[in-house]
């Protein structure tokens, strides 16, 4: 029998016995998939919003985190969350630190690591989950109706002063961001496992933000 995990969410459980867990997968030939996203400021989007639904019940009284018609995913998209300032730079280092250490803590397991992005985009991806899975390969589909659509601008409240705070960093704010299309002739670039750093100074700061990342 074969068993795979598919781990999107880093839960402090899942963290802190890693040992034990890691562990048991080996033993029973548990594979493992991390799905992530690249773009940490559009993943912290998605959770104020299903955090604020989990409450509001914005359909019909029901909570749902995903949607298969294009009426639910425009009615959820309408919240805007309010980013917290203060806190802005320490959680998305935090996110970035438990991926990086989660990454470590299972290396010993049999996985794969996925973006989301990249699954969106590059159908091909699907074809190595499917090898991943010791699947035949098929043509697959999904109902699903994605929530946040088009820039970050159209889907947080307060984007002019996050906009502000994030235009004048160096380094470890830009992580949150996947920059390709964006670079600059100079730029200065190193990937540390799957993070791009890259030098604020070389960067157009409203070509990042206003393109249409997923």
């Amino acid at each position: 029998m074969f068993i795979c995990i598919v781990i999107c969410w880093l839960t402090q459980g899942l963290m802190e016995n890693h040992k034990e867990i890691v562990e048991y997968f080996n033993s029973r030939g548990v594979s493992v998939i991390f799905l992530f996203r690249r773009n940490l400021l559009r993943r912290m989007v998605s959770v104020l919003a299903n955090s604020f639904d989990q409450y509001a019940k914005l359909l019909n009284g029901t909570h749902k985190s995903h949607v298969h018609s294009l009426e639910e995913a425009d009615t959820l998209s309408r919240y805007k969350p309010v980013i917290n300032l203060s806190s802005l730079v320490t959680e998305l280092k935090q996110m970035e630190k438990t991926v990086l250490e989660a990454l470590e803590y299972f290396s010993s397991t049999r996985h794969i690591i996925l973006y989301y992005e990249d699954l969106v985009k590059n159908r091909t991806k699907l074809v190595d989950v499917q090898d991943f899975l010791r699947l035949p390969q098929i043509e697959l589909t999904s109902r699903q109706v994605k929530i946040h659509k088009g820039p970050l601008s159209e889907h947080i409240k307060n984007w002019d002063d996050i906009n502000k705070a994030l235009r004048g960093t160096m380094f470890s704010i830009l992580k949150v961001l996947w920059l390709d299309p964006c670079w600059r002739k100079g730029t200065k670039k190193m990937n540390i496992g799957h993070v791009l750093f890259v030098e604020s100074s070389t960067i157009d700061f409203d070509c990042i933000m206003e393109e249409n990342f997923l």
